[in-house]
């Protein structure tokens, strides 16, 4: 479902994707096609975090594609994923941008709930991101966050941390690079970190507290909605609820 949309800003349109169960069992299968037209600007997010339960051996999976046409804007900006201990899940996030399409999204995922002293001992989540433009690819990333790999332990990997995130900006310039250089710097943030490849400026972050987080996802797009988009910051109403 898709809640009335909110103008808090004027044009730009401000949605809150709605799934009423508020998370996926084994079996399920959970599709969010969103389509932004030509030189309209909608900014999304979700009232609460997608939960997805452990599993009988069955996979569930959530899949999103998101298409911005000539000269749009989306601001893709959706509350965590928590992957209960158990939980085997494929998640695939497809981005398409055409020409002149700017995109600003963060995918943010916490393995297990630690604030219960749950950690994800059990379980396969997959998760899938790509970024697209004009049929070309600009990101394809794979994850197999298998509770027993190496991924789950290694310093190259999570290091046994259980929080992941990753923001992507398309079309970034060195100026927007630097401003999230100089904030990560001044959140002291050690694990997390920012590159720009092919245009594309793509900040990574893990920790053990989702909560701290979102806090630095939250205030990265902060620092670059300005820069980027022109507009300053203006964030849903649904996030202080």
């Amino acid at each position: 479902m898709v809640q009335s949309p909110f103008y808090p800003e004027g044009a730009v349109c401000h949605l809150y994707v709605l799934h009423p169960p508020g998370g996926v069992v084994a079996g399920d299968s959970l599709g969010i096609t969103v389509r932004v037209r030509e030189r309209a600007h909608a900014l999304l997010t979700t009232p609460a975090a997608t939960k997805i339960y452990r599993s009988n051996g069955q996979r569930a999976c959530i899949d999103q594609e998101l298409e911005v046409a000539p000269g749009a804007t989306l601001e893709w900006l959706p509350q965590d994923t928590l992957a209960f201990a158990g939980a085997r899940a494929h998640i695939r996030t497809r981005v398409r941008l055409c020409d002149s399409a700017r995109f600003i999204g963060w995918e943010a995922m916490c393995l297990g709930r630690p604030a219960s002293g749950e950690r994800f001992e059990h379980g396969a989540i997959r998760q899938d991101v790509e970024l697209w433009k004009d049929e070309e690819p600009l990101l394809i990333e794979r994850n197999a966050c298998d509770a027993d790999s190496a991924l789950m332990k290694s310093h190259w990997g999570l290091a046994n941390r259980c929080v992941l995130a990753s923001m992507l900006l398309y079309p970034a310039e060195e100026h927007l690079l630097t401003a999230v250089r100089s904030l990560l710097g001044r959140f002291d943030a050690s694990m997390a970190a920012v590159t720009e490849v092919d245009g594309v400026l793509v900040c990574r972050i893990i920790g053990d507290d989702m909560s701290m987080v979102r806090k630095l996802l939250v205030a990265t797009w902060r620092t670059l909605r300005p820069k980027f988009l022109g507009l300053e910051p203006s964030a849903p109403r649904i996030w202080a609820t």
